[in-house]
């Protein structure tokens, strides 16, 4: 049996990671994302991760969609115990411009 430990025993792996999904959903969206801030990068490696590489996966595709520019624009809850909740994590202000963007393709 091979045993992969969890994403929060192997901290060093997560800003491969990030660049990773960011490129990967960068690309399918048609997005230029060069930059991640490395205050996020440093909150991303203090997260406990306890939803695992699919938790940091999710959260990296609704930053991607949710970005505006080429630098990732990341919002983690400021408990950092506990599973990320999507909700939580979409400030207020990217709701704003994704209703923006929603409202520009319904009457487009």
């Amino acid at each position: 049996m091979i045993r992969i430990p969890p994403l929060r025993e192997r901290r060093e792996d997560i800003p491969l990671l990030v660049r990773h999904f960011a490129r990967k959903y960068a690309l399918r969206m048609g997005k230029q994302i060069s930059t991640v801030p490395s205050a996020i990068m440093h909150k991303l490696m203090r997260w406990g991760w306890p939803g695992n590489v699919r938790e940091l996966e999710n959260l990296i595709e609704r930053s991607v969609i949710l970005t505006t520019g080429s630098t990732l624009a990341v919002s983690l809850p400021h408990k950092m115990n506990g599973a990320i909740d999507a909700a939580e994590v979409v400030t207020s202000r990217s709701r704003r411009a994704l209703s923006t963007r929603c409202v520009r393709l319904m009457v487009a």
